[in-house]
């Protein structure tokens, strides 16, 4: 464990690290790290003050992590438990070639042109039309 990991309490007895880390390592696995606090549950313990570690990760495979590469694991306080929540949060990617919608900006100036009431009406009809098709979409 590494020195951030814990503060204060007992520390485990190092044959027992040793036996953890052995096996994450038969197994091919790796932390995949965290964003957020760097420990994961804390508690008080009455006159000795608080005990604060990092008990809880994510290990995933070698193959986990390519399959996944853009997968991020958050260490999320939350307030009625003494661990975090951990949440894995995939970062969204945007391939090449796909472009993102633009958000429509209606311009004033198009109350002058001629044809403008027109466009809106039939615009309004052809939504409507297609909303009595599909009431609950």
């Amino acid at each position: 464990m590494y020195a951030r990991e814990k503060e204060d309490g007992n520390l485990r007895p190092d044959w027992q690290m040793k036996n953890f880390c052995e096996a994450v390592n038969r197994c091919n696995l790796r932390d995949i790290g965290f964003i957020g606090s760097d420990v994961t549950w804390c508690r008080r313990l009455g006159m000795r003050g608080w005990v604060r570690k990092r008990l809880d990760r994510a290990l995933v495979s070698t193959n986990w992590s390519a399959m996944f590469p853009n997968v991020r694991l958050h260490h999320a306080v939350a307030s009625t438990s003494d661990h975090c929540m951990l949440v894995l949060k995939a970062l969204r990617i945007r391939q090449r070639g796909t472009r993102r919608l633009k958000l429509f900006k209606f311009g004033s100036m198009w109350l002058r042109d001629e044809g403008c009431k027109e466009v809106v009406t039939e615009a309004w009809e052809r939504a409507l039309n297609i909303g009595a098709q599909h009431p609950f979409s």
